[in-house]
């Protein structure tokens, strides 16, 4: 089975926030569990990082507080590493709020946020890597916790994309 975690980046237009990203990690089942024991040695080792949350990376903030550059370079350097040793892959796609609006944005249904877009881009994606594979395997597109409050924009994506 080929299982994809997805997270979402972005939740309204404005000048701190212009672009919305729909980003995550593709492998096979057996490929996320060679590489969890590496991943979770990396996260236990000094400096410690109880989770991976990219924004906090970028400000040294929240899980990095305290942390100098080069550490947190160092530690995602690493987890990378181990990400391209079990060949995991890396997927995203990401729209400026401003093109967006102007060019395909609608008031109702399901071009009212970039969301749709998105969600339909990753999923094609997955369907078109699976269609190069002689073996059929099943898809389980999973997000982040964070996304729980718009499960309605997943549905509705998922419809329109049908």
């Amino acid at each position: 089975m080929l299982q994809v975690f997805v997270d979402d980046s972005g939740r309204g237009e404005n000048e701190a926030n212009p672009i919305f990203v729909l980003a995550g990690y593709a492998g096979t089942v057996r490929n996320w569990e060679a590489s969890a024991d590496d991943l979770q040695r990396i996260m236990k080792a000094q400096p410690v990082l109880n989770y991976l949350q990219g924004k906090e990376a970028a400000s040294l903030s929240g899980n990095f507080k305290g942390w100098t550059p080069e550490q947190r370079d160092a530690k995602l350097k690493a987890m990378i590493a181990v990400l391209r040793k079990y060949r995991i892959l890396a997927l995203s796609f990401a729209v400026t709020y401003s093109e967006f609006n102007r060019i395909l944005s609608t008031p109702k249904g399901l071009m009212k946020t970039p969301y749709a877009l998105a969600f339909c881009n990753v999923v094609v994606w997955m369907l078109d890597s699976a269609m190069k594979k002689r073996s059929r395997e099943k898809i389980a597109l999973i997000f982040d916790g964070g996304l729980i409050g718009r499960d309605r924009n997943i549905k509705d994506a998922y419809r329109g994309m049908i």
